[in-house]
């Protein structure tokens, strides 16, 4: 009779240690899932592209911000190598240049894109974009990918040539009429 009353008593406090362990480990998965989407908001909610590749250059994160600069839905790119899907080249020769990102990759530090970068978007038009790569890496500091950062400035290009325009052509008519004159 004892021994029965101890095995109940037993089974009773083992399954409720069971029962405060899995409420404890339903609230670390809630906690965790809160976390994810928080990061998930602050990345959509970014007015740069993003876009991550792991060290075998396949695209890994490609949010909103990219999509619109690029034309590409995260569906279509995620897991792609990055140079079938994204063109950075210089505008005076259209020659690619991801050398910015490649040095990243080897050792480990942010790069700044260089001047008078072209993005060529799905569409097969081109915009001018700028910014930064940055590692992404383990915890023992080794790099396992990087952050490609892209901000349109197309517009921003486009009034700054304008301008060059209008002073040469001011400047040209500045020296004409003396040239009239002799």
């Amino acid at each position: 009779d004892s021994a029965l009353q101890s095995s109940l008593i037993l089974g009773a406090v083992i399954m409720f240690i069971n029962s405060i362990v899995v409420l404890f480990l339903l609230r670390v998965l809630a906690l965790q899932h809160a976390l994810r989407q928080r990061e998930e908001t602050l990345l959509k909610s970014i007015g740069d592209g993003v876009i991550a590749i792991d060290r075998y250059w396949n695209i890994t994160h490609f949010n909103r911000a990219a999509c619109q600069l690029t034309g590409y839905s995260p569906r279509e790119v995620i897991g792609k190598p990055f140079r079938s899907v994204i063109t950075l080249m210089r505008d005076h020769n259209h020659q690619e240049d991801i050398q910015f990102i490649e040095d990243v990759m080897l050792y480990g530090e942010i790069r700044t894109m260089p001047d008078n970068m072209l993005l060529k978007k799905r569409n097969g038009s081109e915009i001018y974009v700028a910014d930064t790569a940055a590692p992404i890496l383990d915890t023992a500091g080794k790099v396992i990918g990087a952050n490609i950062i892209l901000r349109d400035i197309d517009d921003q290009k486009k009034r700054e040539q304008e301008k060059l325009r209008l002073l040469s052509m001011i400047s040209h008519e500045i020296r004409t009429p003396p040239t009239a004159i002799k």
